[in-house]
């Protein structure tokens, strides 16, 4: 279930018990007036995204498309998109005014336990078991880092308010913050393909994460 409570005098407003299985994340959206929720924890797994009105607690719409229990939802900048980290080891994204999903993000080895859109709205950060946090640029659907700072699994990533920094928690019992503000206009050049398959991996296919600059030998 999720509950709807009162911030001011701790009353419970709304019992919101569809999911078919344990809810695993909720976040408001921008406006206040929808809220979506996430589940759920195998066996009972519904697998689902639901979409509520705040003020009625009504349903508002469903969105199935994961293979597997969703472990975070948060809601674009504008309001208008969803992102979503299942055990199917996707970030998904959705376009909530159409019910549709918009975009696969694949890369992650494990489970991903943990999504959080960047301020601008243009990139997306993800965590999971497989002890990576990678960041997606959401225009094109590419992959543009990875951090391996962990031990364990990423359980937790999170951005500061003006973008610069990311910060994520782990199993391995720490919490690291990123800078996050080297851009483009910092450096000369893409890795090229020898530091992609190196640096990166050798499985996922390899683009220029600077479109404008140079890339070496590919």
């Amino acid at each position: 279930t999720v509950y709807i409570w009162n911030g001011t005098n701790a009353n419970q407003l709304f019992v919101l018990g569809v999911h078919q299985g344990a809810v695993n994340s909720v976040a408001w959206h921008p406006d206040g007036d929808r809220l979506a929720s996430a589940s759920g924890i195998l066996p009972n797994s519904d697998n689902t995204i639901r979409i509520w009105d705040t003020a009625s607690g009504a349903e508002l719409t469903v969105l199935n498309g994961h293979q597997n229990g969703v472990n975070s939802v948060d809601w674009h900048p504008d309001g208008n998109r969803l992102a979503s980290a299942s055990d199917d080891g996707t970030v998904r994204i959705w376009d909530v005014a159409r019910d549709i999903e918009i975009a696969v993000l694949t890369g992650h080895q494990d489970s991903v336990n943990s999504v959080d859109w960047h301020p601008d709205g243009n990139r997306l950060a993800s965590a999971s078991n497989d002890g990576t946090v990678r960041i997606w640029d959401t225009k094109r659907g590419a992959e543009l880092a990875i951090h391996r700072g962990h031990e364990y699994a990423v359980y937790s990533v999170v951005w500061d308010t003006s973008g610069e920094r990311l910060a994520s928690a782990s199993g391995d019992v720490t919490f690291q913050v990123y800078n996050a503000s080297v851009g483009c206009d910092r450096i000369l050049s893409n890795l090229s393909l020898e530091e992609w398959r190196i640096f990166i991996s050798e499985t996922i296919p390899y683009h220029a994460t600077c479109p404008d600059l140079p890339s070496p030998g590919t």
